[in-house]
């Protein structure tokens, strides 16, 4: 609703509504969804996007024009500029990300949603806020992290020199991801997924993580069930 004239948000429903077309904070989240390229018809952005230098035309199709987003070189895996910060809060989660969706100001600043006590006590995670109020507490994460990442279907592998730091990466969570290389897979605002690696090379791979381990063991389970209802049937029938 940031970049374009014509929008329908099915959120208005649930009381989170559609933005006003905003350049500045749109380009933001075009870099939040490693977006490279733009498709336009309002003569209303093709007027917004040629006055500013962060945008090249590169095609017209009328009455469509390509524009190539130059401001975007970060790929899928990137550590965010400032530590994340566990929300403790009691608000449900998806209002909380949508008002830090909203805010340029806490956009480096990944808020975990799924942080247990443990991983607090542990020291990796360094912070934590019950509500955003006050804005949150930025802790600089220094280092000048190299990283080479590999996408394919249902597989995200990258290699990295941060080891330790937190690596953000720009695609849906699901429970259903596991992780090599690292111990955890975080569920972070706006609803992507962070680890902090414990090896150079990490793999995410979907089918993986615990959600899937269960729903792969339910036929076995479910052959159990059925045994066990046969057998006091079975205990039944001979008293």
């Amino acid at each position: 609703s940031e970049i374009s004239t014509n929008k329908s948000c099915q959120t208005d429903v649930i009381g989170l509504n559609c933005g006003e077309v905003d350049y500045d904070l749109g380009t933001e989240h075009l870099k939040m969804f490693n977006v490279s390229h733009l498709i336009v018809r309002s003569d209303k952005i093709k007027g917004i996007l040629q006055r500013r230098s962060d945008f090249k035309k590169l095609a017209d199709f009328e009455p469509f024009e390509v524009w190539q987003f130059l401001s975007n070189n970060a790929g899928y895996v990137s550590v965010p500029k400032f530590q994340p910060v566990a929300y403790a809060g009691k608000e449900d989660w998806k209002k909380v990300s949508f008002n830090w969706f909203n805010k340029k100001e806490l956009l480096d600043t990944p808020l975990i949603f799924n942080a247990s006590r443990k991983d607090l006590k542990s020291g990796v995670i360094t912070t934590s806020a019950v509500s955003l109020d006050e804005g949150l507490n930025k802790i600089e994460i220094n280092g000048n992290c190299q990283i080479k990442e590999k996408i394919s279907h249902n597989r995200i592998q990258f290699k990295t020199n941060c080891i330790g730091s937190p690596h953000l990466i720009k695609v849906s969570y699901f429970p259903a991801w596991g992780v090599k290389g690292a111990s955890k897979v975080f569920f972070v605002s706006p609803s992507f997924m962070l680890v902090y690696p414990e090896k150079e090379e990490v793999t995410l791979k979907f089918g993986s993580g615990g959600i899937a381990k269960l729903l792969n063991k339910l036929p076995f389970i479910s052959l159990l069930a059925l045994l066990g209802l046969a057998f006091q049937k079975y205990k039944k029938t001979r008293l």
